[in-house]
């Protein structure tokens, strides 16, 4: 099954309108929330039951420093410099890895995968 997903706002436009083109039903929260905190882009992705997708490794202390429940997977691209193109060949080569859910490390030769912890083990219901 094909992810939904939810690009933060540092996702470059090229990219998400290229998983657009690529036939994945993806949100982009500069067009459907704009200028939002990081806990509220992880409330949208957790409530929409997307995957997120970012540059901001803040959202990795979120979830497992501050135990605020994920989403079904975070994409973290860890990519300097910024290439919108490898950024798109990257996203959907991680898609299609296997992975369903997680917090995983894209980098340019491979991905890191960190599995959540599950809620009754953070004490949520």
């Amino acid at each position: 099954m094909t992810p939904t997903l939810l690009a933060d706002e540092n996702i470059p436009q090229s990219v998400f309108t290229g998983l657009r083109r690529a036939g994945f039903d993806i949100l982009a929260m500069g067009e459907h929330a704009a200028a939002v905190d990081d806990r509220a882009v992880l409330a949208h992705a957790r409530q929409m039951g997307r995957w997120l997708l970012t540059f901001d490794g803040d959202f990795g202390e979120l979830i497992f420093r501050d135990g605020e429940a994920p989403p079904p997977a975070v994409l973290y691209f860890r990519l300097p410099p910024i290439i919108p193109e490898q950024v798109l060949a990257l996203a959907v080569r991680a898609m299609t890895s296997g992975i369903d859910s997680g917090f995983v490390v894209v980098t340019a030769t491979g991905e890191l995968h960190r599995p959540f912890v599950a809620a009754s083990d953070r004490g949520d219901d």
